[in-house]
């Protein structure tokens, strides 16, 4: 390992320098996990050198989608660069967030901090609850002489202007740009006065938040509706919104634990939901697998994620999985047939349960 001189003028003496590491990340995709090779730290002002990092320590976190957690227990602690201390949620453009320090939400729901996946031997700055990560992103570029940085108790991570009237006035927050994880209170959507998709994005694997194969997105057309893509297919769609809820989504209805909402007009469109139960704890994830998106809440008695719902639900929600002119059923096997008065259009490919090329009529 390079000596603490050296790191310190490689990576954080000067803005400059820390773009050149991370321009690539930082302008291809916001939402890119940020990794920097040997320490790593938070700055508002980036070209102020920061501490030494030596023999730090990590957030007590794991990744969205890993099995339970293979992480070192630790004092959660935060640093500032003047003083030490504890359950801090917010610091200024004076202050810095060092590897092994964290900052705490005021009711101590969610910790920001630096994390290590698995047994990677990269760190990332993320946000944790119940010791999963439901963030993991790169640093904002605005600046300004004023900046204050928050962890609110909803999970985001805000920066804006201390000497402010309005509290919510925010220069940057993370809620714009999710990693893999929907939060009660996230709009997902789009912003159409900022040209700003808010989508979800998986991780390629449970020791690395970079970009995945899956993306959650809110596709635009006449009537707006949920796409699941993997890479650049289409893997499940939800439907139209119809006002009451989504064609291709029954499961999404009035329940006991959360309440949603679906707005279009022509600043916005966008998916929220909120909490009925505020005691409640609720998360939308989309993982790396055959059921990429997947609702947990968490059994505080037992202290574990309990996987509540799943998308898509069967094969027939796979997206054209019949083609053109076919009908899924379920409970019929094979699941694809055509629809009365039509027949496969490859009789050798539907054999070979390939149904994709779907079917004509029979007349052809």
């Amino acid at each position: 390992m390079a000596p603490v001189h050296s790191i310190r003028r490689r990576y954080l003496t000067h803005l400059q320098a820390w773009n050149e590491v991370t321009k690539h990340r930082l302008s291809n995709n916001p939402s890119v996990g940020w990794q920097v090779e040997d320490w790593v730290a938070v700055t508002l002002v980036f070209y102020h050198p920061i501490l030494d990092f030596r023999n730090a320590k990590q957030l007590s976190c794991s990744g969205s989608s890993m099995p339970h957690d293979q992480w070192v227990k630790f004092r959660s602690q935060f640093l500032y660069s003047e003083q030490a201390s504890y359950g801090v949620d917010s610091i200024t453009q004076t202050q810095s967030l060092i590897d092994g320090k964290t900052l705490v939400s005021k009711e101590g729901s969610f910790e920001l901090g630096f994390f290590r996946p698995g047994s990677s031997t990269n760190r990332y700055l993320g946000i944790c609850q119940n010791k999963k990560v439901i963030w993991s992103t790169s640093p904002p570029r605005q600046q300004s002489q004023n900046l204050l940085l928050q962890l609110l108790d909803s999970g985001n991570l805000v920066l804006r202007d201390e000497r402010s009237d309005n509290p919510e006035d925010y220069v940057w927050q993370s809620f714009d740009y999710p990693s893999d994880t929907l939060l009660p209170g996230m709009k997902h959507g789009w912003d159409l006065r900022r040209g700003l998709n808010r989508r979800l994005t998986s991780w390629r694997n449970w020791e690395d938040p970079s970009p995945g194969d899956f993306t959650f997105e809110i596709q635009l057309h006449n009537y707006p509706e949920g796409y699941i893509w993997k890479g650049s297919k289409i893997f499940f769609r939800s439907g139209p919104w119809n006002g009451i809820g989504t064609s291709g989504s029954p499961s999404l209805k009035q329940n006991s634990i959360y309440q949603f909402t679906f707005v279009t007009n022509e600043d916005e469109v966008y998916f929220l939901y909120t909490l009925k139960n505020k005691s409640v704890i609720t998360r939308v994830v989309i993982n790396q697998s055959d059921t990429p998106f997947e609702r947990f809440t968490w059994v505080d008695t037992e202290k574990i994620w309990n996987l509540y719902s799943t998308l898509p639900k069967d094969l027939c929600d796979s997206y054209a999985l019949c083609g053109a002119y076919g009908n899924c059923i379920i409970s019929d096997s094979p699941v694809c047939q055509c629809l009365k008065g039509f027949r496969p259009k490859s009789e050798e490919k539907w054999d070979l349960t390939d149904w994709t090329q779907g079917c004509v009529p029979r007349n052809r």
